[in-house]
């Protein structure tokens, strides 16, 4: 089997710790080229020491938590406030980036 995944590349999720690092070692000792991620960065680099191996940090949930959910639950919990008092606004200011986006920018670290 593993000759027949020398050339190729896996990609493992959750590679940092418990199966995730027990399939990136195993397949890194029969040769495969590996694209490791984690949302644990620092440990992901302690794991990166085999060559040809490529390791992201996402943190994904993270971003999103922050930047969609945190709009979310601050609207929704000062609209009812607003609307029992008649008045009042929501701003949510966030960079043009986040709009737009830039070159070579990701989630990914």
């Amino acid at each position: 089997m593993a000759g027949a995944l020398l050339q190729q590349t896996a990609l493992i999720t959750g590679a940092a710790t418990g199966l995730g690092l027990a399939i990136a070692t195993r397949r890194a000792a029969e040769g495969v080229r590996l694209a490791l991620m984690d949302i644990n960065a620092g440990r992901l680099q302690e794991v990166r020491e085999e060559p040809g191996c490529s390791v992201y940090a996402a943190d994904l949930r993270l971003v999103f938590d922050v930047n969609i959910m945190g709009s979310y639950d601050t609207s929704k919990y000062v609209l009812p406030l607003m609307m029992r008092q008649g008045y009042g606004r929501v701003l949510h200011i966030v960079s043009i980036a986040g709009k737009d986006g830039n070159a070579g920018i990701s989630v990914l670290r």
